[in-house]
């Protein structure tokens, strides 16, 4: 079974991940929280199975997943534009 390439941490609501504001002199700590954030099909799959039968919080979607991506592009764009891209890491 493949795993995440980053370390899976706890997830926004959807609401939360909608109104995140873009700080660019944090911009290396919120990628890797973002990047944090991305789950894989497998992850997805069992946290629609799951969901149900675990604490309440936010369960992770497709959506929300794009709504990260969105995001990630985001900050590369605004706090990455003038620098070079090619030596920083940013997954989608």
């Amino acid at each position: 079974m493949a795993s995440s390439t980053f370390a899976a941490g706890p997830i926004m609501y959807f609401n939360d991940l909608n109104n995140f504001v873009i700080d660019c002199d944090n911009k290396k700590q919120q990628v890797e929280l973002l990047q944090s954030m991305r789950r894989d099909t497998n992850d997805l799959l069992k946290d629609f199975f799951t969901g149900n039968w675990t604490t309440p919080g936010p369960v992770a979607t497709k959506r929300s997943n794009w709504l990260v991506d969105q995001l990630l592009t985001e900050i590369k764009h605004t706090c990455y534009d003038n620098e070079k891209f090619s030596s920083i890491s940013v997954t989608l």
